[in-house]
């Protein structure tokens, strides 16, 4: 069982005993992180999306947790946090709700001779994820995918929050 599965296999009950819901697992090698191995864990909340404090519960139980299930684990830095903005997707139904905005998209192997990409989510259907990068459809299985990330549209988002101010200013 990979480093991964371990950790989510034993973040789930931690994560959904406190009302959560467990996003994914991301583990960075010591090697890329200064030589300690991270192990990032994204929880939400929804609607409201996941406060502060319940990170830091999930942080606290969960690293009781680790140091117990994977004694061998000599030193590792854990980070537990929202989603964010620019989220990562762990899996293919992840993805559905941000169908039409911007994602970019680090595969294994080459599509047309490119491992990266950006473009507009066009749809996702099972483990196909078609988007659109400079006026061409482009198709491939999530699992093709080495990381997929949300481009966050901050012109929205300060839209948003200037509608949201100018209601309460009447």
């Amino acid at each position: 069982m990979t480093l991964e599965a371990q950790v989510t296999k034993i973040a789930v009950p931690i994560v959904t005993g406190l009302g959560c819901e467990l996003v994914g697992v991301d583990i960075v090698p010591g090697q890329q992180s200064g030589g300690r191995t991270t192990i990032r864990v994204y929880a939400d909340q929804p609607p409201k999306g996941i406060q502060l404090d319940t990170c830091s519960q999930i942080s606290r139980q969960l690293d009781t947790v680790l140091a117990v299930e994977l004694p061998d684990m000599d030193s590792y830095v854990l980070e537990v946090s929202s989603p964010g903005l620019n989220r990562l997707f762990f899996s293919s139904q992840q993805m559905v709700p941000y169908i039409g905005q911007v994602i970019k998209i680090r595969l294994q192997s080459p599509i047309e001779g490119r491992r990266q990409w950006t473009g507009t989510l066009i749809s996702v259907a099972e483990d196909v994820v078609v988007f659109e990068s400079e006026g061409e459809k482009v198709s491939a299985s999530f699992h093709q995918m080495e990381r997929v990330r949300l481009v966050p549209d901050f012109s929205n988002i300060f839209r948003q929050k200037d509608v949201r101010q100018q209601g309460h200013e009447q």
